[in-house]
């Protein structure tokens, strides 16, 4: 986010403001481990799927009523 603040702004003190910080944030979290994609993607398929069953049951009983 302070390297997209950063690409905005035409002041080069103030991008030099925000490209520091971030600088010195990745170097204290280091490498994150790669992320799985596709079972991300699976899990946020099955926890919406989830949600979405009692609304579309009390959706189709009250139709019916």
């Amino acid at each position: 986010m302070l390297l997209r603040m950063a690409k905005t702004t035409k002041d080069p003190q103030v991008a030099s403001g925000l490209i520091q910080p971030a600088a010195d944030l990745k170097d204290r979290t280091g490498e994150l481990p790669p992320v799985d994609i596709e079972a991300v993607a699976e899990e946020s398929r099955k926890s919406n799927e989830e949600l979405r069953l009692p609304q579309l049951a009390a959706s189709f009983i009250s139709e019916l009523m």
